[in-house]
């Protein structure tokens, strides 16, 4: 897979080099078009991987490369040819099923993979959030005559995250009668009974319900059971609402056609934003996948949903009694982020706020976490009891209250938890990290603190789903896998790179040229490829919480920065010579640039957040647009000024420059889990501009 991706861009980079040797005098206007391309191609998969996939978007830009390839021929038969080659690449997506140019799963996550290649899958549906994949699964009775359907499995990205298309009859009286009666029936509509228990406990009243990630509509069917008289089911993947209104509608009830039901299309914090009205419940089941972080890969996940700031805004839109419930692991770490929001919204007493319900399981990688604005009483919380106790001699499925609202003595984390303002000194005896998480530095999975295995206990704040988490994401006792996977892909970057980088440049002397200011300008330019591509990385895992779609947070940063950067390269051709009496002001304009960023962003999120997503995208490239611009000087001016040096240094520059921009990809995966999103972008742009001090003597 490395060496795929690596050789188009070796011949990228050698066609670049090549054209930066020759005619360094025209180096701006080179880099510049080489960066307005390449903004370009960040938008241009936008709109074809909807209707083409992934697979087909590559035909695409395979038909780009020959097209420039086609004006880089001398002779006018191979242009034409490369141009209807090119004319064919482009056409093959439309003109072939998509499922031909399907890119296989290479892990068997819940079994996809087997039912692709047995033909088994029903629909397949790509969007700009996720794939998704449609799997009817039977019946596991045997007997003469074809199984039944029991529901549809819908795999979204291959796996990593599930759900469902229940088959209903739009009886909700009748639904609501078999599930009191016969509570073992819930694992045929719901995940697990613990779904219910917010709608539940405000049945009848007609209720307001918030779904934040409504996905196959289990939580808003629980809602319209139990008389919700108005209920906003808030999906990102907009493929999966299409597939729930539509081809899938009659099946599931009908459901999201419903009068009482409305679906949009977005990310929960900026629906709520926009919104100024009040819930009776807010849910939130399971919307960061507990699975991949259980394989260790959850550290590199953003969950803009589990911060301070989010839980504020869920507070802020809660009626005086209401509800919310989260269902997701890792609760010792939610109550200390929710207690801090508590506390920033000058409340006191969170601790009779919060009830969490476990199963009796090995691990319950979905205990029922419960604030309520109006404190806990008696009567609720034996209502509770009452649905969720109600499996009988079912032990493995049966609740019981971990932690307990009216008493604090019976539950099981220690008080620090729910002060809102944990003491730094306890936070350091726990063996995770459960600090609260921050918009800053929203990494909610990431808890490794040692190497060692760990153990659950009351007095320690480690209940036995995170310790066990913990545990089994340590390869061979010792080595913890979300390191391996955050460290090591990058290190074969960096390896594969050095190899592609430096040895070209080494076959002989020729190659290896010697001039005054040799070594301060290799600094210069690797420092420029570090700091370039780490602050850009930042910049996306920043951006992702006021946009909130992650793969339109990363084409509006790259599409700004790179377009930006083009500009300003640009501009240096239109401004004539004096490379050397310009070589510092573009420096200090970044460090400017870097600083206003760092000032106005968070005001200008919080403004933009209630913004419709097009307006939300327009104002970060807008903030964005001034730094990028100046980012888009340094190079060019750099290679000018290498001009007159021997042939092989431009070589040797673009080279170093390619080698540490992977360097700083490592860095750009370790730096924010350290230090927090400011932080590491502070961090950064000392990389960037640290060649500042060199530039005179290259």
């Amino acid at each position: 897979m490395w060496a795929a991706l690596g050789v188009p861009f070796f011949i990228f980079g050698t066609i670049l080099c090549g054209a930066f040797a020759r005619w360094p005098d025209r180096v701006p206007v080179l880099y510049g078009m080489n960066l307005v391309g390449s903004a370009l191609g960040c938008v241009l998969p936008l709109p074809l991987i909807p209707l083409v996939g992934p697979g087909g978007a590559l035909f695409a830009a395979a038909a780009l490369v020959l097209v420039a390839a086609a004006i880089l021929a001398a002779a006018r038969p191979t242009r034409l040819l490369l141009a209807v080659i090119a004319a064919g690449s482009a056409s093959v997506p439309f003109l072939i099923d998509p499922g031909r140019l399907e890119i296989r799963e290479y892990v068997d996550k819940h079994g996809v993979r087997t039912f692709r290649d047995h033909g088994a899958i029903e629909l397949t549906r790509w969007d700009l959030v996720s794939k998704i994949d449609v799997i009817p699964v039977l019946d596991d009775a045997t007997g003469p005559g074809p199984r039944p359907e029991r529901f549809k499995h819908v795999a979204l990205d291959g796996g990593s995250q599930t759900t469902r298309f229940t088959p209903f009859d739009g009886d909700l009286d009748g639904l609501r009668r078999r599930l009191m009666a016969e509570p073992a029936s819930t694992s045929d509509y719901f995940w697990q009974r613990g779904v219910l228990a917010a709608h539940y406990l405000k049945r009848d009243r007609g209720q307001e319900v918030l779904v934040i990630g409504s996905a196959g509509g289990q939580e808003t069917l629980a809602a319209l059971l139990f008389g919700a008289r108005r209920i906003d089911a808030v999906e990102m993947v907009g493929a999966l609402v299409d597939l729930a209104r539509g081809p899938y509608a009659d099946y599931t009830g009908r459901i999201f056609l419903r009068p009482e039901v409305r679906v949009v299309v977005g990310e929960g914090r900026s629906f709520l934003r926009a919104r100024n009205d009040r819930f009776d419940v807010i849910q939130i089941f399971s919307n960061h996948t507990s699975s991949t972080m259980a394989a260790g890969l959850g550290v590199l996940e953003v969950v803009n949903l589990q911060t301070v700031e989010a839980y504020v805004e869920f507070f802020s839109h809660l009626k005086e009694d209401g509800v919310l419930q989260v269902n997701h692991q890792v609760y010792p770490r939610m109550v200390a982020t929710a207690a801090r929001a508590w506390r920033r919204l000058g409340r006191d007493g969170f601790r009779r706020h919060v009830a969490v319900f476990e199963r009796d399981l090995p691990e319950d990688v979905l205990p029922v976490f419960l604030v309520k604005m109006s404190a806990w009483t008696a009567a609720e919380l034996e209502e509770l009891h009452g649905l969720l106790g109600a499996l009988g001699r079912q032990e493995q499925y049966r609740y019981r209250l971990v932690e307990d609202p009216l008493h604090p003595e019976a539950s099981f984390l220690p008080g620090e938890f729910y002060s809102g303002e944990m003491p730094a000194e306890f936070a350091a005896r726990l063996p995770y990290r459960a600090a609260p998480c921050t918009d800053d530095c929203p990494y909610f999975n990431f808890l490794r603190k040692t190497s060692r295995l760990v153990e659950p206990g009351a007095a320690r704040g480690l209940d036995r789903t995170t310790a066990a988490l913990l545990n089994r994401q340590l390869l061979a006792g010792f080595v913890p896998a979300e390191l391996l996977y955050l460290l090591f892909p990058g290190v074969i970057g960096v390896a594969i790179a050095i190899l592609a980088v430096l040895l070209p440049l080494l076959p002989g002397g020729s190659n290896r040229p010697r001039w005054r200011g040799g070594l301060s300008s290799l600094v210069y330019f690797s420092c420029l490829g570090a700091g370039f591509i780490a602050i850009e990385l930042a910049l996306v895992q920043i951006l992702v919480r006021p946009i909130g779609f992650p793969l339109h947070a990363y084409s509006t940063v790259l599409f700004t920065l790179l377009l930006g950067a083009g500009c300003g390269s640009l501009w240096l051709s239109l401004s004539g010579g004096g490379w050397r009496r310009r070589a510092l002001p573009p420096f200090a304009w970044i460090l400017a640039a870097l600083v206003l960023f760092l000032s106005v962003h968070r005001g200008l999120f919080d403004l933009l957040l209630a913004a419709p997503l097009p307006v939300r995208m327009l104002g970060c490239a807008v903030l964005l647009l001034p730094l990028a611009f100046f980012l888009g000087m340094p190079f060019p001016l750099g290679l000018a000024a290498l001009a007159e040096r021997p042939a092989g240094a431009i070589p040797w520059a673009y080279g170093m420059n390619a080698l540490f921009s992977a360097l700083g990809g490592v860095l750009a995966a370790v730096c924010p889990r350290r230090s927090g999103g400011s932080a590491s972008i502070a961090c950064r742009s000392a990389a960037a501009t640290a060649p500042r001090r060199t530039s005179a003597a290259s």
